[in-house]
């Protein structure tokens, strides 16, 4: 990966709490052991982390990445500091335009978890459980996210086209459904990235397959792969 970037920024998903993440973190750090590595729990945050970010920045170059509505966080990010992050990886991110096709939260974390094992989806429950009970605060960073999609999405992808070129990854597990991915699908993904300048791969997996220690291995060697373009 460019030498010059001395920290990573992992961004959580909507909702999810950062320790829901443990095992995909302590693999990331095999890949990256030179890097300053930290871990952004945005949507429980008034100001939906920025100010937390840019201390995790400061004046260093940087490398995003963000999993599911973690994804707009990282395109916000380069939006404010276009001269800072250097490379963004997006896992699995949707970029909703509108809330009305939404379903309430613990709807959407069944159709998430649909196909996922016993262990996951108690695991991605329990972690939930608080947001269940009082879904406010999820609620205010849902509507935020989503506005900022609708706002700034297409004029920051022209700034992810103009970046250097392998600057930015999709790696995608799920339709925009949440049910993994068909060849028509795929074909979907490659199209809405590819003409941004945006490198796409595809995982067989789950959207919150990531917090399970094997999958978290495959993710990160092919984020390894690609930051030493590996092809």
């Amino acid at each position: 990966m460019d030498v010059n970037i001395q920290v990573v920024v992992f961004i959580v998903g909507l909702g999810a709490p950062a320790s829901l993440y443990t095992d995909y973190l302590d693999d990331l750090k095999k890949v990256l052991p030179q890097k300053k590595l930290f871990i952004l729990e945005w949507w429980s945050q008034d100001d939906f982390g920025i100010n937390t970010l840019q201390s995790y920045i400061g004046n260093s170059d940087v490398m995003l990445i963000g999993h599911s509505a973690g994804g707009v966080i990282a395109l916000q990010a380069l939006a404010k500091w276009p001269d800072l992050v250097k490379k963004i990886v997006m896992l699995d991110s949707h970029f909703f335009r509108t809330r009305n096709a939404l379903p309430a939260v613990s709807r959407m974390l069944d159709v998430m978890l649909c196909n996922d094992n016993l262990t996951i989806e108690n695991r991605v429950k329990n972690a939930y459980a608080p947001i269940l009970d009082n879904a406010l605060t999820f609620n205010k960073a849902l509507k935020f996210a989503v506005d900022w999609v609708g706002d700034n999405f297409d004029q920051v992808c022209a700034m992810v086209n103009s970046m250097s070129a392998h600057s930015a990854l999709y790696i995608g597990f799920t339709n925009p459904g949440y049910q993994t991915l068909n060849m028509a699908d795929k074909k979907v993904l490659l199209a809405s990235w590819e003409k941004f300048s945006v490198d796409v791969r595809f995982i067989q997996m789950n959207h919150f397959d990531l917090i399970d220690v094997n999958y978290a291995a495959n993710i990160n060697q092919l984020i390894a792969d690609w930051l030493t373009n590996l092809r």
